[in-house]
C-alpha cells in the first residue's frame, strides 16, 4: 500500500480542482494536506490518484510535478522515521512548503519560492490568480528537468531568460505573449525575494521578452443590436445568446457576469434619478462595482420574468457563443488567433469572425465601443481596471480610427 496518495475533492465535470495528498500508515497516521496544483477534474483518475489523458504539456508538466513531490514526501518520511520525528498535519504541511524546513531560513531556488510566495499569497489572493502562479511554477519545473539543473534565485538572469525562453518556444509551443507574462511574474517572485534580503541578479530588473502585436476582435454596436434581435432555434442557445449580450453590457469577465443574481440589485441614485444596478465583488480584483442596468439587459430581464439567464458552465458558453454568432451570419473574415484542436495551441490567420469568439469579447466589446464616447476612467469604472494602460490593452481599434476619435473633440474646442 502507497504511503502518499493524490486525491481530489471536487467532482464537477467541467471544473478544475485542487490536488491534495493524503499520507496513511496503518492505523496510527491518516492526514491530509492541500498543495498548489490544480487539475481539470475531467483529467482526474480517482482510482489510482493520478493525471489521465495527459495529452497537453501543461498535464505533462503536472505529472512530473506530482511525480518529483511524492519522491520528495517520501525521502522525508524515510528521514523522519530513521530520527523519530513526529509525523502530523505540521510535517506534512512543512514537507510540502520546504522553505518552512530550514528553521526560518527562506529558500533560495526558484522552485521553492514560488511555493513560498503562493504560500504568502494564498489568504488573499484571488484562485485564479494562484492557479496562474502555478501554471508558471509547472513551466519553471519541466525546464529544470530538461536542462537537468536547479535554478537558484540569483540564476534568474539575461542568461537564464535567453535559455529559458528557447526551451518555452521550442518545447512548450509558447507565444511571444505568452512567455512574456511568464518572464514578468517570475521577475515579481525574485524582487520579492530581493525584498526579503536574498541574493538576486544585477540584471533581475532589466530583463524583457518582446511581444508581438494581438488582434483582439469585439463586437460593433450594430453587431450587438444584430445578436440582441436574432432569435435562436433553441432555450439554451437563446439563453447563451442573452449572457453574451449582458456581457457586452456590463464589461465583466465571465467569473463575474455567469453568477449575476437578482440578489446582486440594487438602487443607484443619481441627483433625483433613481435606476437599477448591479453590485458586484470581483473574483480576480476584489474590486466593489456598482453597473447600471443598460436597456438591453432591461429588455433580457423583462422577457425572463425579471431574472438573469440560466447560469452554465464556461466551456458550454463558449462553445454556444460561436454557434450563435454563425447562425447571426458573423461570417467576415478577420485576422485573429484560435485555438488548434490538435495541438492545443493558438495558430494566427484569417478566419470567420465567430470563430474567433470566446467570453471574453464582451469585456473588449465594451471597452472598444465606449472609448471615446466616455472618459477613460469612467469607462475603467466599469471595467474595474486601476489604470489606463490596461485599459487601452483592451481597445481592439486600430491606432487610426482610435485617432479619428477625437477629431470631434479638437474641432469643438477650435483646435483644428
Amino acid at each position: 500500500m502507497k504511503i502518499f496518495q493524490f486525491l481530489i475533492q471536487n467532482k464537477k465535470k467541467e471544473a478544475e480542482a485542487n490536488i491534495y495528498v493524503r499520507m496513511r500508515v496503518g492505523r496510527k497516521i491518516d492526514i491530509k494536506q492541500r498543495t498548489m496544483f490544480f487539475v481539470p477534474v475531467k483529467n482526474w483518475d480517482d482510482k489510482m490518484g493520478i493525471v489521465k489523458n495527459a495529452k497537453t504539456s501543461e498535464l505533462k508538466e503536472l505529472v512530473v510535478a506530482l511525480s518529483n513531490v511524492r519522491l520528495r514526501l517520501e525521502n522525508a518520511y524515510l528521514k523522519a522515521e530513521l530520527s523519530q520525528e513526529k509525523i502530523d498535519k505540521l510535517w506534512l504541511s512543512n514537507v510540502l512548503h520546504r522553505e518552512q524546513q530550514k528553521e526560518g531560513a527562506l529558500p533560495e531556488t526558484l522552485i521553492e519560492y514560488f511555493d513560498y510566495y503562493i504560500t504568502v499569497k494564498k489568504s488573499t489572493a484571488a484562485a485564479q490568480s494562484i492557479k496562474k502562479w502555478s501554471s508558471v511554477r509547472q513551466k519553471i519545473l519541466a525546464y529544470e528537468v530538461d536542462r537537468n539543473y536547479t535554478v537558484q534565485i540569483k540564476d534568474v538572469n539575461e542568461k537564464f531568460r535567453i535559455d529559458f525562453e528557447d526551451y518555452c518556444k521550442s518545447k512548450e509551443k509558447l507565444s511571444a505573449n505568452y512567455f512574456e507574462r511568464v518572464l514578468s511574474f517570475i521577475k515579481t517572485i525574485c524582487k520579492h525575494a530581493g525584498q526579503n534580503d536574498l541574493d538576486i541578479s544585477p540584471q533581475l530588473h532589466g530583463l524583457k521578452a518582446k511581444k508581438e502585436t494581438v488582434h483582439n476582435i469585439y463586437f460593433t454596436r450594430e453587431e450587438i443590436e444584430l445578436i440582441h434581435r436574432t432569435p435562436m432555434p433553441s432555450e439554451e442557445l437563446e439563453n447563451s445568446k442573452d449572457w453574451l449580450i449582458i456581457s457586452c453590457n456590463t464589461a465583466q469577465r465571465i467569473s463575474d457576469f455567469m453568477h449575476f443574481t437578482n440578489d446582486d440589485l440594487v438602487d443607484m441614485v443619481t441627483g433625483i434619478e433613481c435606476i437599477k444596478a448591479i453590485k458586484i465583488k470581483q473574483q480576480k480584483t476584489g474590486r466593489l462595482l456598482e453597473i447600471p442596468i443598460f436597456k438591453m439587459v432591461k429588455e433580457i430581464m423583462d422577457k425572463r420574468g425579471g431574472n438573469f439567464p440560466v447560469s452554465i458552465s464556461d466551456q458550454r458558453y463558449n462553445v454556444n457563443i460561436k454557434k450563435v454568432c454563425k447562425i447571426v451570419g458573423l461570417d467576415q473574415l478577420v485576422f485573429g488567433t484560435k485555438m488548434d484542436k490538435k495541438t492545443k495551441r493558438l495558430i494566427k490567420g484569417q478566419f470567420p469572425k465567430w470563430e474567433l469568439v470566446t467570453s471574453h469579447i464582451g469585456r473588449r466589446t465594451f471597452a472598444t465601443c465606449q472609448f471615446g464616447h466616455l472618459p477613460n476612467t469612467h469607462i475603467m469604472a466599469y471595467t474595474g481596471h486601476t489604470t489606463e494602460k490596461q485599459l487601452l490593452a483592451y481597445i481592439g481599434k486600430p491606432q487610426n480610427e482610435v485617432a479619428k476619435l477625437s477629431i470631434q473633440t479638437l474641432m469643438n474646442n477650435g483646435w483644428i
